[in-house]
């Protein structure tokens, strides 16, 4: 599979437009005509977790919150983003985060299911109506 397969799935699923304005969502890093065979999931790319994701092999990681949120001056190993880039980018790994869309469209179905929750959230809805009119996402499809 490659990597624009799994983020057009991603993308189609939860929407970068349903995120926060401030936020930093999508493919961050990497090149979205790799092949990818072993994804690793996690809250946060710290340094600990590029380190267990390079030792099991992973060509993708998927991460819950953003490690860039804006932009960036400098690419060096003087600072911890700098070097988890580097190391990305050496190891050839693409990075993806899904952060406030995935709060939105995700995190809040499956709290919501957890704790038996059935009231609507009419401004969601709104928003979503409004997304899906300018393009049909895959959640349509399912």
């Amino acid at each position: 599979m490659k990597v624009k397969e799994l983020t057009d799935w991603l993308g189609g699923n939860f929407p970068a437009a349903v995120a926060e304005d401030w936020d930093n969502v999508g493919l961050l890093t990497g090149d979205d005509e790799s092949e990818v065979k072993h994804v690793f999931l996690a809250l946060d790319l710290t340094e600990a977790v590029l380190d267990e994701a390079i030792r099991a092999d992973a060509d993708m990681i998927v991460t819950h919150h953003p490690m860039i949120f804006s932009g960036i001056k400098k690419i060096n190993n003087h600072s911890f983003t700098g070097r988890k880039i580097i190391s990305l980018v050496r190891h050839g790994i693409s990075y993806y985060a899904m952060h406030t869309n995935y709060d939105i469209l995700g995190m809040a179905d499956l709290s919501a299911d957890y704790l038996k929750l059935q009231e609507e959230n009419r401004e969601l809805k709104e928003k979503l109506s409004a997304l899906e009119e300018k393009a049909p996402s895959a959640r349509e499809k399912k």
